[in-house]
């Protein structure tokens, strides 16, 4: 009986910690989204509007959860953060390097890749994790090494990232590449929700300007360039499309 009293406590115990840390976490989201609300808005190249802070822009709900990343994320010495532009070969490097780590596994590396997403092996740091206010994410429950992916700047990550001595992994592409890509890629996301398609030549100068997710383009890969040159366990690497 008092076995089973002091398992009934430490149960209450742990579901109020558990409501805390959830508090907590939303507490600091709703903090983040504030944030966002005052920064300035302009309209970029896809249906969502982006919002402009510390010198990169991006689309309102990833602004939020790439704060959420920078005030609460914890880097592990083991993590391998796979960071990139969209449409520079996101998908690919995602793959690859699951395919890679799980090189030993049984019965097959590959396993998951067949029935799964490379999406869903390498969850986005500021969208599946921490782009949700409502639910604390599970980070202990990701097997090591951690597989992670980000579209954020590198001046934007947490200090744990450099501080910790985990591997981040870069990957670039040819401008000219990533903006015909990105261009077809928001032709069919505008056209699937309605919109009228953006003209080629209107992309572009927005995309020079920097108006697209997580631009200036040349910001982004400079960023990461030149930790490469200083940070251990920054790797930078190109993709070139060309046949």
């Amino acid at each position: 009986m008092e076995q089973s009293h002091f398992l009934s406590k430490s149960s209450a115990s742990l579901q109020t910690e558990q409501e805390h840390e959830e508090e907590g976490y939303q507490r600091v989201h709703q903090q983040c989204r504030d944030l966002v609300s005052r920064l300035p808005i302009v309209e970029g190249c896809s249906i969502m509007e982006l919002c402009f802070h510390d010198g990169f822009f991006q689309p309102i709900p990833v602004m939020v959860g790439s704060m959420m990343v920078q005030k609460l994320f914890e880097a592990r010495p083991t993590d391998i953060i796979m960071a990139t532009l969209p449409k520079s070969g996101t998908t690919w490097l995602k793959a690859l390097l699951f395919a890679t780590v799980n090189r030993n596994s049984s019965p097959s590396p590959t396993g998951n890749l067949a029935t799964l997403n490379p999406h869903q092996c390498v969850p986005f740091l500021e969208g599946e994790l921490y782009g949700d206010g409502v639910r604390v994410p599970d980070m202990d429950s990701i097997p090591s090494p951690r597989l992670l992916a980000t579209h954020i700047p590198f001046h934007f990550l947490p200090n744990s990232v450099v501080d910790s001595g985990c591997r981040v992994v870069y990957l670039c592409r040819n401008p000219k590449d990533n903006i015909v890509s990105y261009w077809h890629f928001i032709s069919k996301l505008r056209k699937k929700n309605g919109r009228e398609p953006l003209p080629l030549d209107v992309c572009f100068d927005r995309f020079c300007q920097g108006r697209s997710h997580s631009g200036p383009f040349w910001d982004h890969m400079l960023g990461y360039w030149k930790a490469s040159l200083r940070v251990g366990g920054c790797n930078y690497c190109s993709c070139d499309t060309r046949s």
